[in-house]
C-alpha cells in the first residue's frame, strides 16, 4: 500500500498578532484498505497583548476543516476500528474562539468549542455515529504553585 502525502505548515508572527497554517493533502492507491480525506486544513489566527505590564493576553480563533471522507467506524464492544464504506464525514469547519488571560502564575481561560454548530449544518462528526460537541462553552482556571 502507498500513501501519498504533501504537508505545508507556516507561521507567520509580529509583535501582536500569530497566524498559524497547516495544509494536508493526501492519496491511497487502495482505498479498498484505508480512506483518506484528500485535503485537510488548520488556522488560528492569535491575537497578543500586554495589559498595564502585567496581564498577558491573547484573543484568537482556531479553524480547522477536512474534505469529506469514509472514516473507519468504532466498535466499542471491541474497541477496535474497522473499515466502514456507508457514511461520509468531513466537509464541516470546526471554529473554536478563545480568550486567555495570564497574571503571574494564574492563568484563566474562555473557550466557545464548534461556534459554527448548527449555523454551517450538522454534520460535525468525529467518527461515523460519534458526533463532535455542540457549541460548547468553557472555563477554566490554572494556578502553578511554587515548592
Amino acid at each position: 500500500m502507498l500513501i501519498l502525502s504533501a504537508f505545508l505548515n507556516k507561521d507567520f508572527e509580529s509583535t501582536h498578532w500569530l497566524i498559524r497554517t497547516q495544509l494536508l493533502t493526501q492519496k491511497s492507491n487502495n482505498e479498498n484498505y484505508i480512506n483518506l480525506p484528500t485535503f485537510a486544513g488548520f488556522i488560528s489566527l492569535n491575537y497578543r497583548t500586554l495589559w498595564s505590564k502585567v496581564m498577558y493576553t491573547q484573543l484568537g480563533i482556531d479553524t480547522r476543516y477536512n474534505t469529506a471522507f469514509y472514516a473507519d467506524a468504532y466498535e466499542p464492544a471491541t474497541a477496535r476500528f474497522y473499515l466502514q464504506n456507508k457514511q461520509l464525514i468531513g466537509n464541516y469547519p470546526y471554529i473554536d474562539l478563545h480568550v486567555n488571560l495570564k497574571l503571574k502564575r494564574t492563568r484563566f481561560f474562555f473557550i466557545l468549542m464548534n461556534a459554527a454548530s448548527g449555523l454551517a449544518g450538522n454534520s460535525y462528526f468525529v467518527a461515523p455515529d460519534y458526533p463532535y460537541y455542540r457549541r460548547t462553552f468553557r472555563v477554566g482556571i490554572s494556578w502553578s504553585f511554587y515548592d
